[in-house]
């Protein structure tokens, strides 16, 4: 299983970080581009972070996705995510 994150800001940032630090290693991590310091920041961190091409490699190679866009951007940033997909929002 594949843990994924479309939007790669503070919000992603820090539950990465916070699941790697974790003794028990958790879920492999695919990121979305989305913010490309903070991804490439996390994958050089992390052997089982990488950073996919797109947000549609991450809903293609994850198993579990979240989403982490403001609510203006989610359009723009995954306009599929509505089909076949549960979104919660917190922002």
């Amino acid at each position: 299983m594949t843990l994924g994150f479309i939007g790669t800001g503070a919000l992603t940032s820090a539950i990465v970080t916070g699941l790697r630090s974790l003794e028990e290693s958790p879920l492999p991590v695919l990121l979305s581009p989305r913010n490309r310091d903070i991804a490439a920041d996390l994958a050089s961190r992390h052997s089982d972070v990488r950073v996919a091409a797109d947000n549609q490699a991450v809903l293609d190679g994850c198993d579990t996705v979240m989403l982490a866009v403001r609510l203006r951007s989610r359009a723009t940033s995954c306009p599929d995510c509505g089909s076949g997909a549960t979104i919660t929002s917190s922002a």
